[in-house]
């Protein structure tokens, strides 16, 4: 079934949220309405989303390029900063009513999922955190 925000097939907010019910209430939200965001909104959950898979599908691979894509998606995860910037994730998940701090508990349950070996098998061989 297609995601109503961004059309698309994928199920990532599922996967971020899936351990906070607060969080995944505020997904609901968007996925079961026709709720119209705003082409900011949607440049803005384009980010998170990349965010994420560059976080969870990269997490433990040994190659340079995709090391430095997880250490950069981790760095912005867990910067807690305030800022202006409207890409910081604070700022995103205020402008689509998400939890950040279910989206941090998530990534860290991911590492340590990770750090125990849970993974799954993708289809190109590599594995990542479950």
């Amino acid at each position: 079934m297609p995601n109503v925000i961004t059309g698309e097939s994928n199920e990532v907010l599922p996967v971020i949220v899936a351990q906070d019910p607060i969080a995944n209430y505020d997904f609901e939200r968007f996925r079961g309405s026709h709720i119209e965001l705003t082409p900011e909104q949607r440049v803005q959950l384009a980010t998170l989303k990349d965010g994420f898979e560059n976080f969870r599908d990269n997490m433990g691979d040994r190659r340079e390029r995709q090391t430095q894509l997880f250490k950069e998606a981790r760095a912005w995860i867990f910067d807690e900063r305030e800022s202006e910037w409207p890409f910081t994730l604070n700022n995103i998940c205020d402008a689509l009513r998400i939890s950040a701090t279910a989206i941090r508990k998530r990534c860290r349950e991911l590492e340590r999922q990770h750090g125990k070996g849970v993974c799954i098998k993708k289809a190109d061989g590599r594995r990542v955190a479950a």
